[in-house]
């Protein structure tokens, strides 16, 4: 009881990272999309007066390394990823068959957010093959045992460190009758969007840090990562009408400059960390009972 008070009287001072949410890039990253073109247009002008072009294999060189920046100009607009992942040695060991999904922390407690991750995790993972208990009947459980005290108690412990608090954790499990405890931390939730009079590609960006921590307060299992979903790229029409050429489109329409959905980019996060949660080990089997009615 003691932690728990110290814990929560530095609750109120306590603050996250920013979760920004922009309409629209900064005017240098617009700048910097455009820069490769811009830049191989002067070099074109200053060549052409400078060394006139006189030699042909000048001129195919320049060409070539045109193509080279057309060529590297899209690799540097795609998804950016990042992935840590650390599984105990002993997993195996702990014989974990059934898992309670804690309430998903955000820094700006937003529960739509919440919600929407605590969702696409249960439908990525329902077929991991352990008994899971949902993040609703936890909440309710953990209200009922402690109130709304117990509840920022838990909800500090994944804030500060990303996972569930070691004394905590196995009171709970043994009111949950689960052998551990899956916490979920959102660390980034942003959307950029294009203005409609500018060049650029709208992005969303989700970062997550899962754990898993058995009914003795260990942490067996834990994972965090990055998805970036880009839309496609916007330029501004001057005409009014609009045409798509490869991935760029040229259109004044509102709807070429929103960021990609939010579930888009949990489903491909999630996707991918679906080899590296560790599967559920069968217990081992019971020997069987001595016949005792065979004749000796």
């Amino acid at each position: 009881m003691a932690e728990g008070s110290r814990l929560l009287s530095g609750w109120l001072g306590k603050t996250g990272p920013e979760v920004r949410i922009l309409s629209s890039p900064p005017v240098a990253s617009a700048s910097a999309r455009s820069a490769p073109l811009a830049q191989l247009d002067r070099a074109s002008d200053y060549g052409s007066e400078g060394w006139g072009f006189k030699s042909s294999r000048a001129r195919h060189f320049i060409v070539f390394a045109a193509c080279l920046l057309l060529l590297a100009g899209p690799a540097s607009a795609a998804k950016r990823t990042a992935d840590l992942f650390w599984t105990h040695p002993d997993f195996a060991r702990a014989g974990i068959q059934s898992i309670a999904m804690l309430t998903v922390a955000s820094y700006d407690h937003n529960a739509q957010t919440q919600g929407l991750v605590g969702s696409a995790w249960g439908q990525q993972f329902q077929g991991a093959g352990y008994r899971w208990m949902t993040a609703g009947s936890t909440a309710t459980l953990i209200r009922l045992a402690g109130g709304d005290s117990l509840v920022r108690l838990v909800e500090k412990g994944l804030l500060d460190r990303g996972r569930p608090d070691s004394l905590v954790t196995p009171m709970l499990c043994a009111r949950f009758h689960v052998n551990a405890l899956l916490s979920l931390r959102v660390d980034r939730w942003e959307q950029i969007a294009v203005e409609e009079d500018q060049r650029g590609k709208p992005s969303s960006t989700v970062a997550l840090t899962a754990a898993l921590v058995d009914s003795s307060g260990r942490l067996v299992w834990r994972g965090s990562g990055t998805e970036t979903v880009e839309g496609i790229e916007h330029i501004p029409s001057t005409s009014g009408t609009g045409s798509r050429i490869g991935e760029v489109q040229l259109s004044a329409s509102s709807a070429d400059t929103r960021p990609p959905a939010f579930a888009e980019v949990l489903t491909r996060l999630l996707t991918r960390w679906g080899d590296q949660f560790p599967a559920r080990v069968a217990p081992p089997a019971t020997p069987a009972a001595a016949d005792t009615t065979r004749p000796h």
